[in-house]
């Protein structure tokens, strides 16, 4: 493994297969594949002449890194702010889609955070993804 590929996967979010729509739209695999394409564009292109000046290639790649970490930290945010959501509402009745588009309702019983996305609980035992979650009343 190299230095780069470590650095990446060091502030990469985690992956989310659930589909989650709660976190930000920006695809870290993406930006850096962009990133690899345009860097083997500008190398295999350069003047022979007039090679690529190093500083230059770390100041994209920092650039790069850069735009992942902010991904990475919306993304953070916002799952806190999903566990506060589930967290509030436990003893209270939430409105909520069940997946279908049909709107249900329940009491929260549990909050379930062993997920990538944080799950309420309801009474009966039904889990629910807080991105789910329409309203919540006392």
């Amino acid at each position: 493994m190299s230095n780069f590929d470590f650095a990446i996967k060091s502030i990469l979010p985690p992956a989310d297969s659930s589909g989650n729509k709660n976190t930000v739209p920006i695809d870290p695999a993406e930006i850096t594949e962009d990133f690899a394409k345009m860097l083997i564009s500008q190398i295999s292109n350069q003047d022979p002449d007039k090679p690529m000046d190093a500083t230059e290639i770390i100041s994209q790649y920092a650039t790069m890194l850069s735009s992942l970490g902010v991904a990475r930290m919306a993304n953070q945010s916002e799952h806190y702010e999903q566990v506060r959501i589930a967290t509030s509402a436990i003893n209270k009745i939430i409105d909520y889609d069940d997946g279908s588009g049909a709107i249900q309702s329940g009491t929260v019983v549990a909050a379930d955070f062993t997920q990538d996305s944080p799950l309420v609980i309801l009474n009966g035992g039904i889990p629910v993804p807080v991105g789910n979650i329409i309203s919540i009343s006392d």
